[in-house]
């Protein structure tokens, strides 16, 4: 059997992903209309944007995990047409490639303002080459109007601020992301730019755009002028269906699926945000976020192979501006009852409830109560708060099911303690990640500490793996908005250990490093005696270091001691918790 996706976003690799991790070795094939491979599409609003991230450091793969994994790239290469009845599909250039099941994956294109397109200096943000090419038309501007404050617009002008340039936001409803949280929660949004210095212009549209002097000019629907050096037009997107034509597959606003994502046509699928899946009441809609996509990917890979899917996920999508991370759980209706829970005139926390039944959770800086409260989704949530305290969902990185520190050290601990589950594990590759699930009865598995931190019930990230590994997974944490706990030595410098401290104050996140000694029952026990006047004034000490497994023969499992560039030497990782043991009975030394 062949399996061909068309379209190598993040929903079509993610199929390719899940095919494999479920045991498929036939035949797959990412086929994809831009000429870079699968790169998220997330940070092109923003680091990418900003300039603090390159265009190599946001691909999803390397080239090595396609060709380990017998996956076909064919990049550059738009599919035109599909002929279900020859099961084959064509490229721009005329090629012919068949087919056993297609996965059609192939996105959305962003809309334009009419009469604009080739206008220069008016730009849409849904590719690389479109964010590269924006970057470029900043270079000496100093001004710029962002058309609709959605999720795009709105991190478009958010970004465009912390480069300098003065910005003007427009949108025709009365708030940002209205159409998506409400007015209610689009006020609270509104703050953030209001505060950065955004001239905001809500309820009005454009009616006029034209070049002149140097200047691309704007004439508002309120009759209102603006001027600025460059325009980001970000009002929407359609699905890429035009190829389609023809084929049967049936179409409305994306390719219409059921519950599996199966079309109309048989041997045929589609994921992401061209799909507009069957829900509750046979209402079709398309979700246009990128948890989504791995959703639906793993249940369209295991409906191929005849496995039966797994329970529904919560709907799931964030945005970040201004530092903060606007985190959605849930489905947030227009008849919603919404209620602010927490307001700090920055951060919130609120819940969205329709029938008296909790429905969605929205939040702001508040992601370790906001994944919480998520699971009570569904749940009655009567007259008063919904907010309450619930288990704390863990994730841990290099949890493997040969065993290791994560097997030993954490897992008993987390099962004497009720507050806290496990509910995701990240390993070195996907079938380590699936043997480790399958050991320890862990459904969500991952092979990155990306994807393990992005999953909704995950709250605390456990970074379990080598110290050189460190700095990315707890990156990964940080970004996603989830506080970390780390392994000692946090990394291998301390510059590179202050940079993360900084960026985990900057989230608004807990970092927390592994200082075991001082939970050890004699550490605390002497630092009672000392606290307690029972040594009386210590006035020196000595610490001699010592270790029942390091003399002049080290076994295998403790011989990464002996490895200066792995971070975790005698001084570094056993001495310097004894000194940590010290310091902690006697703080007046230090």
């Amino acid at each position: 059997m062949t399996v061909v996706v068309a379209g190598a976003g993040l929903a079509g690799l993610r199929v390719a992903e899940e095919l494999r991790k479920a045991g498929y070795d036939g035949g797959l094939m990412l086929v994809g209309a831009e000429p870079t491979p699968p790169y998220d599409r997330p940070p092109l609003s923003k680091e990418v944007l900003q300039g603090r991230r390159s265009p190599a450091a946001i691909r999803l793969r390397d080239d090595a995990f396609f060709a380990d994994h017998g996956i076909t790239l064919r990049l550059g290469s738009r599919v035109t047409a599909v002929h279900p009845q020859r099961k084959s599909i064509v490229l721009a250039a005329g090629e012919t490639i068949g087919y056993d099941r297609l996965v059609i994956a192939t996105g959305l294109r962003p809309r334009t303002l009419p009469g604009t397109e080739s206008v220069p200096g008016v730009h849409t943000l849904r590719s690389l080459d479109d964010c590269l090419a924006l970057r470029r038309r900043l270079d000496g501007a100093d001004s710029a109007i962002v058309v609709g404050a959605g999720f795009v617009g709105c991190e478009v002008a958010a970004s465009l601020r912390v480069c300098g340039l003065r910005v003007h936001l427009v949108e025709q409803q009365q708030a940002p992301l209205a159409g998506v949280l409400g007015e209610t929660l689009g006020e609270l949004v509104a703050r953030w730019h209001l505060k950065a210095g955004v001239d905001l212009r809500c309820g009005c549209g454009v009616a006029e755009l034209k070049q002149s002097d140097r200047k691309l000019r704007v004439t508002l629907t309120d009759g209102a002028e603006l001027a600025a050096d460059v325009v980001v037009v970000g009002i929407g997107s359609v699905p890429e269906v035009s190829w389609l034509a023809g084929s049967g597959v049936e179409v409305g606003d994306g390719v219409l699926c059921d519950e599996r994502g199966r079309t109309s046509v048989t041997d045929v699928w589609a994921v992401g945000d061209v799909a507009a899946w069957r829900g509750p009441g046979g209402r079709h809609r398309r979700t246009e976020h990128w948890t989504n996509a791995g959703e639906q990917a793993r249940v369209v890979a295991r409906d191929i192979l005849g496995l039966p899917p797994d329970e529904p996920a919560v709907p799931y999508f964030w945005s970040d501006q201004y530092g903060l991370r606007l985190q959605v759980f849930g489905d947030v209706r227009a008849s919603a009852k919404v209620r602010v829970e927490e307001d700090d005139g920055r951060r919130f926390l609120a819940t969205c409830a329709v029938d008296g039944r909790l429905t969605a959770v929205v939040a702001a800086g508040m992601a370790g109560k906001a994944t919480r409260l998520r699971r009570r989704i569904g749940e009655p949530v009567g007259d008063g708060s919904a907010n309450g305290m619930l288990p704390v969902g863990v994730g841990i990185v290099g949890l493997s099911a040969s065993g290791g520190w994560a097997a030993r050290a954490h897992l008993p601990a987390l099962s004497a303690v009720g507050d806290f589950r496990l509910t995701a594990l990240a390993a070195s590759s996907a079938a380590a990640a699936k043997a480790a699930g399958e050991r320890y009865g862990v459904s969500a598995t991952f092979c990155s500490a990306a994807e393990l931190a992005h999953h909704p019930d995950v709250d605390l990230v456990v970074v379990a793996v080598r110290a050189t590994e460190h700095e990315q997974a707890v990156l990964a944490a940080i970004d996603a908005g989830k506080h970390v706990y780390c392994e000692w030595p946090f990394t291998v410098s301390t510059s590179a250990a202050d940079a993360l401290a900084r960026a985990a104050r900057t989230k608004g996140v807990r970092g927390i490093v592994n200082l075991q000694a001082r939970s050890a029952p004699v550490i605390r026990y002497v630092r009672d005696l000392v606290a307690s006047g029972w040594v009386g004034d210590v006035l020196s000490t000595t610490v001699v270091a010592s270790g029942m497994a390091w003399g002049e023969q080290v076994d295998s499992r403790t011989s990464y001691v002996l490895d200066r560039d792995g971070g975790s030497t005698l001084a570094a990782s056993p001495f310097s918790r004894g000194i940590d043991g010290v310091t902690d009975c006697l703080p007046t030394l230090v």
